[in-house]
C-alpha cells in the first residue's frame, strides 16, 4: 500500500550533484588519454617490430638463406619470405600506429644470414620512436634481438 508522505528515491539536486562530480572527475581524467594512447601506440609498435625480425630470422633459418630486411623509410619495413604464395611481408607502420618512426642505427637494412646471424657490419639498435619517446632494441652479430627497452 502507498502512503502519501512515503515515496523513495533521488531528487532532481541529488542527481545534478552526481552529475557535476562525474564531469570535474572526467575533465580531470582527459588529459591522461592521450598520453596513455601514445604509450600504448608507441609499446605496440616496438613489439611489432622486434616480431617482425623474429619472424625474418626464422625464415633465413628454416628456407637455409639469407633474408635481408630492408627499412623502406620512416615507417615501413619489408623482407621476402621464399616459396610463400603472399609474397614479401611488408609493414608500414603508419597504418596501425599513426605517429610512429622507426629508424636502425645500422643503415637502411639488415641480413640475417642461413643460420639466423647477422654480418658486423649490420649490427646495431632498431629504435621506435613517437611523441618525443623512444624504444629500442639491439641486433647483435650472433642473431640475438635484444629486449626491447627505454631509450634514456
Amino acid at each position: 500500500m502507498n502512503l502519501p508522505g512515503d515515496h523513495r528515491g533521488f531528487t532532481l539536486t541529488e542527481l545534478m550533484i552526481v552529475v557535476a562530480l562525474t564531469a570535474i572527475l572526467a575533465a580531470i581524467a582527459y588529459p591522461q588519454m592521450g598520453s596513455m594512447i601514445n604509450t600504448y601506440r608507441l609499446n605496440g609498435a616496438a613489439r611489432a617490430v622486434w616480431s617482425d625480425l623474429q619472424n625474418a630470422k626464422m625464415t633465413a633459418i628454416k628456407t637455409n638463406q639469407s633474408i635481408t630486411v630492408t627499412f623502406d623509410n620512416t615507417t615501413t619495413h619489408s623482407y621476402p619470405r621464399p616459396n610463400d604464395p603472399r609474397g614479401p611481408f611488408t609493414r608500414n607502420l603508419a597504418n596501425d600506429y599513426p605517429g610512429v618512426t622507426i629508424s636502425y642505427t645500422g643503415g637502411s637494412s639488415l641480413s640475417f644470414n642461413s643460420r639466423g646471424m647477422v654480418p658486423v657490419g649490420d649490427v646495431g639498435t632498431v629504435k621506435v620512436t613517437l611523441a618525443g619517446r623512444t624504444k629500442k632494441f639491439t641486433i647483435q652479430w650472433t642473431g640475438r634481438i635484444g629486449n626491447i627497452s627505454n631509450e634514456t
